[in-house]
């Protein structure tokens, strides 16, 4: 996979996001990463070993994404959206937030079985 498919985001405190614009290697990407952190670091010349539990949420779109069109205006002072663009961009964020909500629950799957894991989360 190029590097320009993914993105990585830090949530905050200690979690991290990585998006994926193909999901289908979404478990070997996931296992990758958990591999690699849990290899010992050397800090000062201590082994340093970490562990990382990862969750997976797929998004299946079931229709294809929304085009909202968009008309040459005059310009204006204000300019405010329309009721489509603002659907589309309300769906994005619900769908966002669900994709986040399914990785944590997984996520926390992931801790309760020992750490050093990654979880699918369930459709």
């Amino acid at each position: 996979m190029c590097a320009d498919h993914r993105t990585v985001a830090r949530l905050g405190g200690d979690e991290f996001a990585i998006l994926l614009e193909d999901a289908a290697d979404a478990v070997q990407v996931a296992d990758r990463v958990v591999a690699r952190l849990g290899q010992p670091i050397d800090l000062d010349g201590r082994a340093v070993r970490t562990s990382i539990s990862v969750g997976i949420a797929h998004h299946r779109a079931a229709t294809a994404p929304v085009e909202v069109e968009h008309r040459a205006e005059p310009p204006r002072r204000t300019r405010v959206p329309s009721v489509e663009s603002l659907s589309v961009t309300a769906q994005r964020q619900a769908t966002a937030a669900l994709l986040l909500q399914h990785a944590d629950t997984a996520m926390y799957a992931a801790k309760g079985a020992g750490k050093s894991r990654a979880v699918l989360a369930e459709d």
